[in-house]
């Protein structure tokens, strides 16, 4: 696993040559991680001065001001998350497009197949970017909702906007999961194997 982070590391910007399946995965693997780790760090202050606002306003016994308090506390910190989204994506498009472009040579396509997932997660962070500004109301709204007893009304902005991170994720499974090419291709002689 490391050989292969390491390799992919080095080569951030080298869209030349072919990745095989393994050497692509465990890179993917090793961004995952990072991610799942760094939005676990990003969520600490935000669970943390919740908290701490939920435990002060508990301790005047009134429950409903203890969950208020920490409702508020959350939706304080939604832009802050959606900027770290924002950025994450970001950083995991340069982490990842040259390695699955390599990869889609791999596979006999051309690397301008890169461009659909990036296209596609940019416009994301576009939908992400423009939501910053009613965050705090759509999730005012919502906590309302349920607390009257009804579901929460689904925003068909945000619908839209995890269709598209969702579609830019399948793009990036299914050409990962796609056989090597055999032998020699337009691309290099073979694939990377580490």
């Amino acid at each position: 696993m490391f050989a292969s982070i390491a390799y992919n590391l080095k080569n951030l910007t080298n869209i030349h040559g072919r990745d095989g399946r393994k050497v692509f995965w465990l890179y993917v693997l090793f961004i995952v991680i990072l991610n799942v780790l760094a939005s676990i760090l990003a969520s600490i202050p935000m669970m943390v001065a919740a908290a701490e606002v939920g435990i002060a306003a508990a301790q005047s016994g009134n429950q409903a001001a203890a969950e208020a308090a920490i409702l508020d506390e959350v939706i304080n910190y939604a832009p802050t998350l959606v900027w770290f989204s924002i950025i994450q994506s970001a950083v995991n498009i340069v982490l990842l497009a040259a390695s699955f472009m390599r990869r889609t040579h791999d596979v006999g396509l051309p690397g301008i197949l890169v461009a659909v997932p990036i296209a596609i997660q940019v416009i994301w962070m576009f939908i992400a970017y423009r939501q910053l500004d009613g965050i705090a109301d759509t999730m005012r709204s919502g906590a309302q909702a349920e607390l009257a007893g009804n579901s929460m009304p689904l925003e068909p902005g945000m619908i839209a906007q995890d269709l598209l991170g969702w579609l830019a994720f399948l793009i990036v499974v299914l050409v990962g999961l796609m056989k090597s090419q055999q032998g020699p291709n337009a691309y290099g002689e073979g694939p990377k194997v580490l």
